[in-house]
């Protein structure tokens, strides 16, 4: 993730200039008036003032515990905490499967989901393994504040000790694993508005949701799109009340179709018909029943896959675009 978020700020500079981010100023509080909007800013952990900055909007785009949603909605109360907690960790070891492989393991009591995010190189045969380890809490507890660095301990790996797999040691990826991280797993229930005059919200701080199919990050790609469509078409104020009519009521699915697991729901499936560690599950769960699963997910996340008449009529254009004039 350090990694991509690098090659997203490079990108950034070299469009809108070595300026145009300031690292290591946070904003604590906004302000607005008929022509403007006012974002004022602190820095360090004692969020110290450090003063103003005017323009024509101002987007929220600061995260699950966005100042700038609380000051729209101050009496919201705390994320909604749904009893599952969350390790995670990177580990270095030798690939598994094609070394290109996600695995979900487990059910919605007990889970792993691991997947590498490097490749072997010529100086390693090693790759790096990014694991996410969820466990159900017996007793639950009242909603508490997400702290994606707190560090976890491993005791939690005695959940995971019957895991088996053929090509990779599910214990010793997790053991092997020098810092690990605790998380719970927590959302905030959908708004009824996101935009208050010239302020609006966007990614996490509009939309936080559990992290079931990938689709946090995704879904603020998809609401930047729709910012970016509905300004290019519209006035500032016009133009963020645009965006919120397409993109609130989408996420809000969301939301409510991850709290019912979304693509994962052919774990639920599986969990229900496999009793044996020899069972194969080709023999118990059918690809189409795996599609209808996804299918729905992709339409109510705003994915499909193209058709073949659409993917067609990319090569071509592709094939045009490169021909000689």
């Amino acid at each position: 993730r350090g990694l991509l978020q690098f090659l997203l700020l490079d990108a950034v500079r070299e469009r809108l200039g070595a300026d145009a981010i300031k690292t290591g100023i946070g904003i604590n509080s906004f302000s607005q008036s008929n022509d403007l909007a006012t974002a004022h800013l602190t820095k360090g952990e004692k969020g110290s003032a450090v003063g103003t900055v005017d323009g024509s909007i101002l987007i929220g785009a600061d995260g699950f515990h966005s100042a700038l949603r609380k000051q729209l909605h101050p009496n919201e109360g705390p994320p909604r905490y749904e009893g599952m907690m969350m390790w995670r960790g990177i580990s270095e070891q030798e690939s598994f499967g094609d070394g290109r492989t996600m695995f979900i393991a487990g059910n919605h009591d007990v889970k792993l989901v691991c997947y590498p995010i490097s490749n072997k190189t010529k100086q390693s045969e090693t790759v790096r393994i990014n694991w996410v380890a969820e466990h159900r809490e017996d007793g639950p507890r009242r909603a508490i504040a997400a702290d994606w660095n707190r560090p976890g301990t491993s005791d939690f790996i005695e959940h995971f000790r019957n895991f088996k797999m053929n090509d990779i040691n599910i214990v010793a990826l997790l053991q092997n694993t020098k810092h690990i991280f605790e998380y719970p797993m927590v959302d905030r229930d959908p708004l009824a508005w996101w935009t208050k005059g010239r302020v609006t919200i966007l990614g996490d701080a509009a939309h936080p949701m559990y992290p079931v199919g990938a689709n946090g990050a995704s879904q603020a790609i998809l609401d930047g799109k729709a910012l970016a469509d509905a300004l290019s078409t519209y006035g500032p104020v016009e133009g963020l009340s645009a965006y919120e009519n397409d993109r609130l009521g989408k996420t809000t699915d969301v939301i409510l179709a991850n709290r019912e697991w979304g693509p994962e729901r052919v774990l639920d499936i599986a969990d229900e018909r496999i009793n044996r560690s020899g069972d194969r599950i080709e023999d118990h769960v059918t690809e189409d029943e795996i599609e209808a699963v996804a299918r729905r997910y992709r339409e109510v996340a705003g994915f499909r896959k193209k058709t073949e008449s659409e993917e067609g009529k990319y090569l071509a254009s592709e094939q045009l675009e490169a021909t000689p004039a």
